[in-house]
């Protein structure tokens, strides 16, 4: 009995064995398999994000690239020239840097372009900021940079831009601002008038 029960025991043995080592061979492939693809995974990911790494550094040394260049461009850029500032007496051509003195017979207000002509009936001196009226017994034409005097035998009042005519029966000594009456000739003295018919007696008649 016994050795029956051995015999059946062995047999069973024998034929599970086979099974036995090919789920353990099973088993062991799969952990291989599992540890490979995990470890190939890692190295994966290690690669991904070496990538990454090298793109932010890439990334970061084009950023550093980009604005040491913006800054070398700021560096360099020329200086904007300062604006021309006229005063009083003064203006400012197209594209100059300095004012300039306003010239004889003209005047300049300030910030102007150009120098404005002086006009009738005043003078305008070098640097002047506006026209000076022209005084009583001078006048002054366009342009002028000064007063001239009136001459004799006109008159010119202030604000003048040419000499006048005196009028008849009045009379303009040079400088004058206004005709005045003209003086009547002096009258023969009373001695004079008794001393000419004794005179005229006493000549000699001509032949």
């Amino acid at each position: 009995m016994r050795n029956t029960i051995f015999t059946a025991i062995l047999a069973c043995s024998l034929l599970l064995a086979p099974a036995l080592v090919s789920a353990q061979g099973t088993t062991t492939t799969t952990t291989t398999t599992t540890t490979s693809g995990a470890r190939g995974g890692g190295a994966a990911g290690g690669a991904r994000a070496g990538g990454a790494a090298a793109g932010g550094t890439a990334a970061g040394g084009a950023g550093g690239t980009a604005a040491t260049g913006g800054a070398t461009a700021t560096a360099t850029a020329p200086a904007e020239a300062p604006a021309c500032t006229a005063r009083p007496g003064q203006y400012c051509a197209p594209g100059a840097a300095e004012a300039a003195a306003c010239p004889e017979g003209s005047f300049c207000v300030g910030r102007t372009a150009q120098p404005i002509a002086c006009p009738a009936g005043s003078s305008c001196p070098a640097r002047t900021s506006r026209p000076r009226a022209c005084p009583a017994g001078q006048f002054c034409a366009a342009n002028a940079a000064a007063p001239e005097e009136c001459p004799e035998g006109s008159f010119c009042p202030a604000g003048s831009s040419a000499p006048i005519a005196c009028p008849e029966g009045f009379e303009c000594p040079a400088r004058a601002s206004w005709p005045r009456p003209a003086r009547p000739a002096r009258a023969e003295a009373p001695a004079a008038r008794r001393a000419r018919p004794a005179a005229e007696a006493a000549a000699p008649a001509t032949p």
